[in-house]
C-alpha cells in the first residue's frame, strides 16, 4: 500500500529534490483537495493515479509551495492545443489517450497507470506506445533489437513557465530526433517576462511513481 509519505519520498529521490520541499508542496495541494486525505497510519489514504499525477504536476509546474494548488488546477485542465506531426496515425489505447476531449490531467493519470509494474512481463507503457503510434520502420527495427522500450524511446513531459503550457514528447533515447510532440494549452497572455523555464521528467520518474502500490 502506497501512502502520501511513500509518494513524497519516491518523487524526491528520483527527481533529486529535497524531501521537505516535495512534502511542503504535497501538503499544500492535499489541503486544496488534489490529493486523497483520510485518517492516519494504516487508515491513511492510499495514493491512486490521480494523486500521483497531481503531486507530479505540483512539484514540476510550481516554483513555490504557495502557488502549487493553483498550478495543479491550471495544468490539470489544459486542453489539447496542437500536435506535431499533424494528424498522426494513433491507434488503440493511445488514440483514446490523445483524444481532443481529454485534459492534460487525465492524460497524465493514464500514463502513470501505464507505468505500473509489468503485467505478465509485458511493459505496458512500451506496448501501448509501440503499437499505438506510427513509428518509422527503422525505429521499429531498433525496438525489436533492443532489450527494452526505454533503450530506444524517451517519453518526456515538459512543464513550461511562465507560459503555463505542457507538452508530451516521444523522442529518440539520445534526444537527437523528436517523433511526436503533443502540446496542451496556449501560452498565457500574462507571460510577459523574457525568461522561460522548462522542467522535464521522463519515464524514469513516471515508472518510479507508477510502480508504487
Amino acid at each position: 500500500m502506497a501512502f502520501f509519505n511513500d509518494l513524497v519520498r519516491t518523487i524526491a529521490a528520483v527527481e533529486g529534490m529535497d524531501e521537505m520541499t516535495v512534502r511542503g508542496i504535497g501538503i499544500r495541494i492535499r489541503d486544496g483537495g488534489y490529493i486523497s486525505k483520510s485518517g492516519r497510519g494504516l487508515s491513511a489514504a492510499q495514493m491512486n493515479n490521480r494523486d500521483k499525477a497531481n503531486l507530479l504536476i505540483g512539484v514540476n509546474a510550481s516554483d513555490t509551495a504557495i502557488e502549487a494548488g493553483d498550478s495543479v488546477g491550471h495544468y490539470r485542465n489544459l486542453r489539447l492545443a496542437q500536435v506535431w506531426p499533424p494528424r498522426p496515425k494513433f491507434k488503440g489505447v493511445i488514440k483514446d489517450v490523445f483524444s481532443s476531449n481529454r485534459t492534460f490531467g487525465s492524460v497524465m493519470e493514464d500514463i502513470v497507470e501505464f507505468c505500473a509494474s509489468p503485467i505478465s512481463d509485458m511493459d505496458v507503457l512500451g506496448h501501448h506506445f509501440t503499437n499505438g503510434f506510427n513509428f518509422k520502420h527503422e525505429v521499429l527495427t531498433e525496438l525489436d533489437d533492443a532489450s527494452g522500450f526505454d533503450e530506444v524511446i524517451t517519453v518526456a513531459l515538459n512543464f513550461r513557465k511562465p507560459e503555463k503550457t505542457a507538452t508530451i514528447e516521444l523522442k529518440s533515447a539520445d534526444a537527437d530526433q523528436i517523433y511526436l510532440n503533443v502540446q496542451y494549452g496556449l501560452p498565457s497572455k500574462e507571460a510577459t517576462s523574457d525568461r522561460r523555464d522548462v522542467t522535464t521528467i521522463t519515464q524514469k520518474t513516471l515508472r518510479a511513481v507508477g510502480q508504487l502500490v
